[in-house]
């Protein structure tokens, strides 16, 4: 591959997994994206500049991070023994709420409306059920709690990941000598 191609696909790639980061703020599978840029990247140079075992280390950190996302969310609603009507509503709201941001203030709106729209669904589910305001507010803090750390934690693996590739990508090709400055 010669410098210039090497560059453009080094440059695609990095645009292609920070791109990840703005659908996991906005709660869609930016993860994937990650990996099957990565991969894509490493199948079409033929595996020369990016190894399976640095696809083994983006795919454990994705792991991570997607099990964290669902457990954090998971307990902050357990903690407060939420209704199954909550949870659920919390995960509809949670999207709903996260596009509606995105719309008004991308990326950081996102991660606003994601935990809004969690707390206002699980609030207006668990109330609707137990007729309890303080329940149904315990119940709202414990799922706004859960999702925005798991979101956060997603958000920050992905972001060693992109940095973990981003530094075994290379900027000369083998038969180049590397630039000193």
């Amino acid at each position: 591959m010669e410098f210039g191609a090497l560059v453009i696909s080094n440059v695609v790639l990095i645009i292609a997994m920070l791109g990840s980061v703005g659908l996991i703020s906005m709660g869609l599978p930016g993860n994937l994206l990650l990996f099957f840029s990565v991969l894509a990247y490493a199948a079409l140079s033929g595996f020369l500049y990016l190894s399976y075992e640095s696809l083994a280390i983006v795919l454990v950190l994705i792991l991570l991070a997607e099990s964290v996302e669902f457990l954090a969310g998971l307990l902050g609603a357990k903690k407060e023994k939420a209704s199954k009507r909550a949870m659920v509503s919390a995960v509809f709201g949670g999207f709903c709420g996260a596009l509606i941001g995105s719309s008004i203030v991308p990326l950081i709106g996102s991660i606003i409306g994601l935990v809004c729209g969690g707390f206002l669904g699980s609030y207006l589910a668990e109330y609707s059920k137990a007729k309890d305001k303080d329940k149904a507010s315990r119940v709202a803090v414990g799922v706004a709690v859960g999702q925005m750390t798991g979101v956060l934690t997603k958000i920050v693996l992905a972001l060693a990941a992109i940095i973990y590739i981003v530094s075994q990508l290379p900027w000369v090709t083998p038969t180049q000598t590397p630039m000193t400055f």
